[in-house]
């Protein structure tokens, strides 16, 4: 098994721009690096913002404006459970925004690595690869959306994951 750090840059390896956010599906993870950064704050009496008491509203809820107009409100995955009829096999996928438009698309193998693999390509697919004499049971895919090309559409909330699943 991968240690931490293998598994890390792996992860960023595959997923450059972070367009995948794990959190959800990698907690321990979370709560490591939240430690790490909470002991650097303290260790290097790093000065810490201080909560604005007055704002109104959510900090989470996602901007809709004229600066990420590129940015989707919702992303969807044609098909989110493959069953491929072949041992081994290739497959593009890509996610679709709201209106159901192809979208730049990022992959990372969450489970199932050792027989499927994900490819970003330049295009802003993923191409899928699976090998069944080299594994078998469940894999599980997570794409994300990578076409921000702003500091808002990239930086303004993260979108869910959308799960793409391999049996």
């Amino acid at each position: 098994m991968k240690g931490k750090s293998a598994v890390l840059a792996d992860t960023l390896a595959a997923d450059p721009g972070e367009a995948v956010n794990l959190a959800a599906y990698r907690p321990e993870r979370v709560r490591e690096l939240d430690t790490l950064i909470e002991n650097h704050l303290r260790d290097s009496d790093a000065l810490i913002p201080l909560r604005n008491e007055n704002f109104a509203g959510s900090p989470r809820t996602p901007r809709r404006d004229k600066e990420a107009p590129g940015r989707p409100a919702s992303l969807a995955l044609e098909d989110p459970v493959v069953s491929p009829e072949e041992d081994r096999g290739t497959r593009e996928v890509r996610l679709r925004n709201e209106k159901g438009e192809p979208v730049a698309t990022s992959a990372v193998v969450l489970t199932g690595d050792e027989w499927v693999e994900a490819t970003n390509t330049p295009d802003g697919a993923v191409e899928i690869r699976w090998d069944r004499a080299k594994g078998s049971g469940e894999a599980k895919i997570l794409l994300g959306w990578s076409g921000g090309r702003s500091l808002r559409e990239l930086n303004d909330w993260t979108l869910d994951p959308v799960e793409l699943t391999i049996r």
